[in-house]
C-alpha cells in the first residue's frame, strides 16, 4: 500500500519549482551558466600560470 501524505493549504515556492518540467530555456540556462563558468575558470587558471611566469622571468620578489 503506497502511502500518501495530504498537504493542507498552498504549496510552497520550492514545491511548485520542482513541479515544473524542464524545457529547451532551462537547458539554454543551464549550457549558458556552464560555460560561463568554464571560461571564468580558464582565465583564472591562465592569469595564475602567467604571473608565476612574468615573476619568474623578470626577477620579481614577494615586495
Amino acid at each position: 500500500m503506497a502511502e500518501t501524505t495530504e498537504r493542507r493549504g498552498p504549496r510552497t515556492r520550492p514545491e511548485r519549482l520542482d513541479d515544473l518540467p524542464f524545457t529547451r530555456a532551462h537547458g539554454r540556462l543551464l549550457t549558458g551558466s556552464g560555460l560561463g563558468w568554464a571560461l571564468d575558470a580558464m582565465d583564472v587558471g591562465l592569469i595564475s600560470f602567467i604571473m608565476a611566469a612574468l615573476a619568474v622571468e623578470w626577477g620579481l620578489t614577494d615586495q
